[in-house]
């Protein structure tokens, strides 16, 4: 199973949520003390040139490598291969 995220969606969905805060804000939005983000984590965004990202970010649920961890896990039995991930049902 495939799992990505275009990260411009990332931006885009803050400024969307900004703007929403500020057009329903009953006092407005000078009175906002702080906002609290939180980023993601164990996913590569990759740059170009102008800034933005190659392609979209991979996420840490992403299994499109399951089946080729098996095949390796299969092709080198008791290897450290099989144990390195500290999870031992990855190679069943």
């Amino acid at each position: 199973m495939w799992s990505e995220q275009v990260p411009q969606d990332w931006s885009a969905a803050l400024i969307q949520a900004m703007d929403a805060l500020a057009a329903h804000s009953i006092w407005g939005m000078a009175t906002v003390i702080a906002i609290d983000l939180s980023g993601r984590q164990h996913g590569a965004v990759l740059p170009g040139t102008q800034g933005t990202a190659l392609r979209p970010c991979i996420l840490w649920n992403d299994e499109c490598a399951a089946r080729k961890c098996v095949e390796i896990a299969h092709r080198f039995p008791g290897s450290r291969l099989n144990r390195a991930g500290g999870d031992g049902d990855l190679f069943d």
